[in-house]
């Protein structure tokens, strides 16, 4: 018995994390997650970015955002993980692992 509840988790741990893989929408990161959860979370999702998951799970995006600094920098709201350059929280929908990665000018550290 015990070894089935073990499979059991197993297998659920690994669907929830094949459901959060990374993806890419026309250059712009997003996240393979649930439809419903995306909508929710203010995003848009696009098929066919998540081949390996459920038909329920989409890429979603969040869509761009604004840093306020004198030069008004502009990125995109991402999961944080994904950004290569600097992250600024709450600039954006979604939970807190979404947030606005500003890749230009003083803000990149490349």
């Amino acid at each position: 018995m015990r070894f089935y509840v073990a499979l059991a988790s197993a297998a659920l741990l690994a669907a929830t994390a094949m459901a959060q893989n990374a993806c890419k929408v026309n250059g712009q990161a997003g996240i393979c997650i649930p439809t419903s959860e995306c909508s929710g979370g203010g995003g848009s999702y696009q098929s066919g970015y998540c081949p390996f998951d459920g038909p329920n799970v989409k890429c979603c995006t969040y869509g761009s955002c604004t840093i306020s600094d004198a030069n008004q920098r502009g990125g995109q709201c991402v999961p944080s993980g994904t950004c290569k350059c600097s992250l600024f929280k709450g600039r954006c929908p979604g939970g807190g692992d979404i947030q606005c990665c500003v890749t230009s000018g003083i803000y990149c550290n490349l």
